[in-house]
Formats: structure tokens, C-alpha cells, sequence
């Protein structure tokens, strides 16, 4: 007899009327269907809640805010009102392959150390073409902290015994919130990749990735490192010794932000103080991963729009 937990998946939207069909035809049309699917709508403007009531009926569970609550207080109503063995997310500009769920769920299930599994996906643009392939990396918790890098994509599922010990995402962050609880979790076991590619990861201009975030939202930045290294007690010696490049990391990024916004005196700035933390940021080499930070996420889109128009 096939065991198969009660998994749910949670997908706030706010104004997602191109994409959110998509989204969440993918979670209905899975191969494994023993799915509580809720999807919280945050207050649209632009009938994305009519739209799903009337196509999706009672097929899912959905909610709506009475105002804009975020992403992060969403995700946490939801997972509050969830009922899963295994509990996950999916953006409402993401969607899921037709087998992720089965084989997430199975390799969740065969490996006693991991919380949590994720895995591998594709970037897709606005028009769901894909514009790269399997992007995402393994979780490595000394990368996540010393870089600010964190590539667990969408269809990630973890466990909610783990849920229960950790609670929800940090209300109080909205750039961070993710990444301040993938460290926390990896205190309890293995956040483990599936190198299948199931899933697709979109990037658009009006993306969250693609958003440039104002200076008072990069300090959350600084906010998950100082709780990070003021209140863990047992932190691996080679996380110890890279401290200042953790923090040089922040103001490279906040210098990517600031030229992006078009600051140039903030950008340099800060450049140079991750240039006083770190000496690993001093050099043409940094200064050109700046420029390709920038400009790389319109660079994607815009040739992606070239495919749609030549039929390439």
C-alpha cells in the first residue's frame, strides 16, 4: 500500500492576473494528488481574486485580506490554517512540473536527516520560455551566510514537525524572510536538492527578484547577520573567520541596489566599505559582477522578448 501524506501548498498573490492560471493549474494538475492547496489572495486590485473564484471553485481553499499584508504575513496565515505532513510555498508567478510533488514527497519520505527538499528548476521568462536551465544550487549554509546567496527555488517542501520547532517567517523582514529561515532550519537537519529539474522560476520586470529594494530594506540585511552571529553560540570556525566578508557581502549589495536606483554616490560608498571589510572585493573583478548584476535580469528578459518575436 502507497503511503501518501497530506501535503499543502500555500501561494499568496497580490495582482498576478498574467500568471496565477498558470500557478495554479500546475499544483492541481500533480500526479500526486493527496494536495491541500491554499492560495490567499492579498487585497488585488486587478480582479485576480474574481478570476480565481470563478475558474477554480472549490477546488482549492481560497482566502482573501481585507487589506495588503505582504507576502510574508501571508504565507504565514496560511501555514497557520494548514493541516500537511509536509507544508511549502509556491509564488503565484512560479509553477510546479507534473511530477514535482510525487518526487519531492518520496525523497522527503526515504531520507531520515533532511527537513526539508527542493528542487532543481528552470528560468522561464514572462512567456514561459525558458531562458535558463536548472539554476538552482545546493543549499550550503556557510554560502548563504557569507555571500547572501540563497538558491532554493520554487516547490521547496519541509516537514512540519520542523515547522512546529521553528515557526514562521520573521514578520518583521521582508527581503530576508526566507533566507533568515532556511538558516534556522538548517540547525534541525539537511536541506536537501533534488537534482531533478521540477519546477520553473519566472523572471519578469515586476518580479520580486527583479524589484530594486530601497536602502532601509537592505539593512535587513544586516539584521539577519547580527542575529546571526550575537546569538548562535556554536558557529563553525570557517562561518567564525569570514565574518567581515559577510558584511562586506551586505554593502556589495547595497551597492548593486544604489547604481541600480541610478545613486552613484551611495553606490560608491558602499562599494568602498565592502572594499574596507573585505579586500576580496577590491578589483575589476567585483566591480564587473556589479555591472553584470545589474544589467543581467533586463538582459534575460530582453532577449526572451526577441524569442517570442522571431519565433526563435
Amino acid at each position: 500500500m502507497t503511503i501518501t501524506p497530506l501535503v499543502s501548498i500555500i501561494t499568496p498573490t497580490y495582482n498576478r492576473l498574467s500568471f496565477i492560471i498558470e500557478t495554479i493549474d500546475s499544483v492541481l494538475n500533480q500526479t500526486y494528488t493527496n494536495i491541500e492547496y491554499i492560495v490567499i489572495d492579498d487585497a488585488s486590485t486587478d480582479k485576480t481574486y474574481q478570476l480565481i473564484k470563478k475558474k477554480y471553485g472549490k477546488r482549492i481553499k481560497l482566502l482573501r485580506n481585507k487589506k495588503n499584508l505582504g507576502q510574508v504575513v501571508s504565507l504565514n496565515k496560511g501555514w497557520s490554517l494548514s493541516k500537511g505532513k509536509f507544508i511549502g510555498y509556491l509564488s503565484s508567478d512560479d509553477y510546479l512540473y507534473p511530477e514535482a510533488i510525487s518526487e519531492l514527497v518520496c525523497d522527503l519520505m526515504s531520507s531520515k536527516s533532511a527537513v526539508c527538499v527542493f528542487p532543481n528548476c528552470d528560468l522561464v521568462d514572462k512567456n514561459s520560455i525558458i531562458v535558463k536551465k536548472n539554476v538552482c544550487k545546493p543549499f550550503d549554509l556557510e554560502d548563504t551566510i557569507v555571500t547572501q546567496g540563497c538558491h532554493i527555488g520554487p516547490g521547496a517542501l519541509f516537514k512540519r514537525s520542523a515547522y512546529d520547532i521553528l515557526g514562521s517567517w520573521n514578520p518583521s523582514l521582508r527581503l530576508g524572510a526566507d533566507r533568515e529561515f532556511w538558516i534556522r532550519m538548517s540547525n534541525l537537519g539537511d536541506i536537501k536538492m533534488l537534482p531533478k529539474t521540477l519546477a520553473a522560476y519566472r523572471t519578469h520586470l515586476d518580479s520580486g527578484v527583479n524589484k530594486v529594494p530601497g536602502g532601509f530594506m537592505c539593512r535587513e540585511y544586516f539584521e539577519v547577520l547580527d542575529r546571526y552571529y550575537s546569538v548562535k553560540n556554536d558557529i563553525p570556525l570557517s562561518i567564525l573567520q569570514r565574518k567581515n566578508e559577510a558584511y562586506a557581502s551586505v554593502y556589495f549589495l547595497m551597492a548593486r541596489y544604489d547604481l541600480a536606483r541610478g545613486n552613484l554616490y551611495s553606490g560608491i560608498v558602499n562599494y568602498n566599505k565592502a572594499v574596507e571589510s573585505s579586500q576580496k572585493f577590491r578589483g575589476i573583478g567585483p566591480i564587473l559582477k556589479l555591472i553584470r548584476n545589474i544589467l543581467g535580469p533586463r538582459l534575460r528578459i530582453f532577449l526572451g522578448n526577441i524569442k517570442v518575436l522571431f519565433k526563435i
